[in-house]
């Protein structure tokens, strides 16, 4: 395992990288006032919820725990100051700038390199799908901030071993957990992180650092916890959408994404409680995967491949800014040399350094959740800022390595096979789209 260099914190003091958190944040301000989308979906929800919180109705939108209650709480917090979907879209530019600069320090933790720390602030602030999602109320805005502080409090643990970076590590993804639930999965991988990479396997060394990052967690999301089993009597973490998302993602019709007109069209037994519907739910997915491990097993499949793919996300079709033609362009050639160069990043960088681990973690985590559950762009989102230093990395030292015979012949066989899966996945992807591609044109 490669030891992490030094970090270089001279980038603080240049000018250019403030020059491209500034433009980060201005560019997210343009698109979402001239775009002006209104809430639709699980935005509207979010929004809702938010306002629901300031006029004293509860804590709740779609059901009592059916929304993570970080994000609206953040909204209802903006409200309290200014009540309009313009602070809100003020404050998401803000939290892009944001995550440009901790993705830029995260690179830092990865290589002791000004150029690819710039190169990472540059596409953090334009990357086209990051901005379009400045102009409305989704959580990830506030999401990728807190997971790259998360995986930053940890890189930082791991090269100084103080306790207060454990506990701040679990502070960090309580509260990102708050936001997006489904993030509470990466609390037993970052654990075993900390046991296996950062103190070689040793239990009596990690025991300390791993129960401070565990009750760090959990103590923030203990609150909402409580409150969830005085309203319902039952055990629920943040959400209750574990059986909303488990079967509309594995069920006769599924084809690897979300199926919203299978859920509508199903009948619910009569007097369950909300705790008992996504009980129910949960138990006609399982019912269905253990009675058709083959389809399951292909279904799988299918969510493997749409999650390095390069399928268009809805949000596009929501604005009026950005052309259809030029939106579908930037989208799926955003997507697809995102995916390549992180992929070839990962390569050229082989053997990882402990803390660009946390980095494969994530992302592992987060194929493991679209392959269990189903697959939308929306979720691969937050990936994007954790990626973009490979990337970067790939494309600054990509000619260098092909310049090298073994490094030609390293990559010619590499090459091959990445991008034969790739390209046939890509165009699977569009094959079975196709309709959806040129209804969106017209």
């Amino acid at each position: 395992m490669v030891e992490n260099s030094p970090i270089d914190r001279s980038i603080w003091q240049d000018r250019s990288f403030w020059v491209l958190v500034a433009l980060g944040v201005s560019i997210r301000l343009v698109y979402a006032f001239s775009a002006r989308v209104e809430p639709w979906s699980d935005f509207e929800a979010y929004d809702r919820m938010a306002e629901n919180i300031i006029d004293g109705l509860g804590w709740h939108s779609r059901g009592l725990s059916a929304i993570s209650p970080g994000y609206p709480a953040f909204l209802a917090g903006l409200y309290i100051i200014h009540r309009s979907i313009e602070s809100a879209w003020i404050a998401n530019a803000l939290l892009g700038g944001l995550s440009v600069l901790l993705a830029t320090l995260l690179c830092g933790h990865y290589w002791n390199d000004k150029r690819l720390q710039l190169g990472t602030a540059l596409l953090v602030a334009l990357y086209p799908d990051l901005v379009v999602y400045g102009g409305i109320l989704a959580s990830e805005n506030l999401a990728t901030p807190l997971l790259l502080l998360t995986m930053i409090l940890l890189a930082e643990g791991q090269r100084k071993r103080g306790f207060v970076w454990w506990l701040a590590g679990g502070a960090a993804l309580g509260a990102l957990s708050l936001v997006r639930g489904m993030m509470l999965g990466l609390l037993p991988m970052f654990i075993f992180w900390i046991w296996r990479y950062v103190y070689q396997g040793s239990f009596r060394e990690a025991s300390k650092p791993i129960l401070a990052f565990l009750a760090a967690a959990l103590l923030l999301i203990s609150p909402w916890t409580i409150r969830n089993y005085v309203v319902h009597q039952a055990f629920v973490p943040i959400t209750t959408e574990l059986g909303l998302g488990l079967w509309g993602g594995n069920n006769p019709e599924a084809n690897g994404e979300w199926m919203q007109d299978f859920l509508n069209r199903q009948v619910m037994p009569s007097g369950l409680s909300e705790v008992q519907v996504s009980r129910y739910q949960t138990g006609q997915a399982l019912s269905f995967v253990m009675n058709n491990p083959v389809d399951a097993l292909v279904l799988a499949g299918k969510k493997f491949c749409l999650f390095w793919g390069i399928k268009m996300d809805g949000v596009y079709q929501h604005q009026a800014v950005i052309p259809p033609w030029l939106a579908l362009l930037i989208s799926t050639l955003g997507q697809s040399g995102m995916v390549s160069f992180f992929l070839i990043g990962c390569y050229l960088t082989w053997r990882w350094s402990p803390s660009f681990g946390l980095a494969l973690l994530v992302s592992l985590y987060l194929l493991l959740l679209t392959v269990v559950f189903y697959y939308l762009t929306r979720y691969r989102l937050m990936l994007y800022p954790v990626w973009v230093s490979a990337v970067v990395y790939a494309v600054s030292h990509l000619p260098e390595f092909l310049r090298g015979k073994k490094g030609r012949n390293i990559a010619a066989k590499a090459g091959v096979c990445l991008f034969t899966f790739l390209i046939l996945n890509w165009s699977w992807i569009i094959w079975r789209n196709l309709d959806k591609v040129l209804g969106f044109l017209d």
